[in-house]
């Protein structure tokens, strides 16, 4: 062990030692961590903190199961099973950096996107936070443990998406966001008579021939589409005799089609 480990005064010095290293993801040592370790009922037996080199020593009171503690700063902290015999135990700690993944979200025209919803779920699809972009579309992660992640961004009036995003370990991630006006399509559902009591269902086909999505018209005839992607789309409205009407969307567009049934 290093000469300058935070030593346990000899007067102090009883019980079995427990020493080693605390290291980085990357195998650089760790000045400054608090090693801390807690018997079976939870309290502090032992503490110490690490030299420049990494390494620390402290006494547990005697032989048992123990917990030690390992902290940081701008590092996720760390716990390790301490089995203590008769003999001194090295345990060597890894501290895994705290990353901070930030950006900024826009919309497809370039403009800050204030109030979208950033929700950050892990490899398993845990939801790890969510956050709420500032005016100026700003946004920020603290405290992100090194991974791949799930970055679903959400907005009034534009189209949610979903992407892929690395956090790197102990570094700053940065990854800017942009997401599509949403285009719709909505309108009434008319008949000679009141719609009211006639169940209508309004199909909407792409053209490729694949079915987007299907609704059923309200009471008062009227059916919406949210959300979708630039194209050509076929409405039909099935009823007694199926009705078809051919219409175009553009990105951000805003598409009323009334349909009247014979």
């Amino acid at each position: 062990m290093s000469s300058e480990i935070q030593r346990i005064p000899d007067q102090a010095r009883t019980g079995v030692p427990i020493g080693g290293q605390v290291r980085d993801g990357g195998g650089r040592a760790v000045a400054g961590a608090v090693l801390t370790l807690i018997d079976g009922a939870g309290r502090q037996v032992g503490r110490a903190r690490t030299e420049h080199d990494g390494n620390y020593e402290l006494m547990a009171p005697g032989a048992g199961a123990y917990v030690l503690i390992g902290s940081a700063p701008a590092h996720q902290p760390q716990a390790s099973t301490a089995t203590i015999g008769r003999r001194p135990l090295r345990l060597d700690v890894v501290l895994t950096g705290a990353s901070t993944l930030r950006g900024r979200v826009d919309s497809a025209g370039g403009a800050p996107l204030g109030g979208a919803v950033l929700t950050l779920a892990d490899s398993r699809g845990e939801v790890v936070e969510s956050v709420v972009s500032g005016e100026l579309g700003d946004y920020a992660f603290a405290s992100v443990v090194a991974g791949t992640y799930t970055l679903a961004v959400s907005a009034a009036s534009h189209r949610p998406s979903a992407f892929s995003v690395v956090a790197a370990d102990g570094q700053d991630t940065r990854f800017d966001a942009t997401l599509a006006i949403s285009s719709s399509i909505a309108g009434h559902i008319r008949l000679d008579t009141p719609v009211t009591g006639i169940d209508v269902k309004v199909t909407l086909v792409d053209s490729g021939g694949n079915v987007v999505r299907v609704t059923n018209a309200a009471e008062d005839g009227q059916y919406e589409f949210h959300d979708l992607e630039p194209g050509s789309y076929t409405v039909m409205a099935t009823s007694y005799a199926p009705v078809v009407g051919n219409l175009t969307v553009s990105g951000g567009e805003q598409v009323t089609h009334d349909v009247r049934l014979g």
